[in-house]
């Protein structure tokens, strides 16, 4: 993982940590919320891999960033069903907001390096 990008590094190891958490839902919101969730964070990880990859960069990290926004809620659905400890959510908000920091900031590189 050490060749990878900062940011699809946090997404991964934020996936494999989701993962664990999901299989200890209920196993009815197993089946309901855990694709859903795991959807999300694919959708996440396609638009990084289409910024590094792709040529409309600020366009895919922008869908990248909507959609985290979208899986930060899901999670606070979890939580608020009591499927994640307040503990647990408070670690994946923090995960997320870290990888929301490293969007931004490869957002704001690329609009910089398309005005000079």
């Amino acid at each position: 993982m050490s060749e990878e990008l900062a940011v699809i590094d946090a997404a991964y190891g934020f996936g494999v940590w989701l993962d664990a958490q999901i299989e200890r839902f209920p196993k009815a919101s197993q089946h309901r919320l855990g694709p859903l969730l795991a959807a999300r964070l694919t959708g996440i990880m396609d638009q990084l891999l289409l910024a590094k990859f792709g040529k409309e960069k600020t366009e895919a990290l922008t869908q990248a960033a909507l959609q985290l926004e979208q899986l930060r809620f899901q999670l606070r659905l979890c939580r608020d069903r009591r499927y994640l400890s307040n503990g647990s959510h408070l670690a994946a908000t923090q995960q997320l907001s870290d990888i929301s920091r490293q969007i931004q900031g490869w957002r704001r590189f690329c609009d910089r390096a398309r005005f000079q």
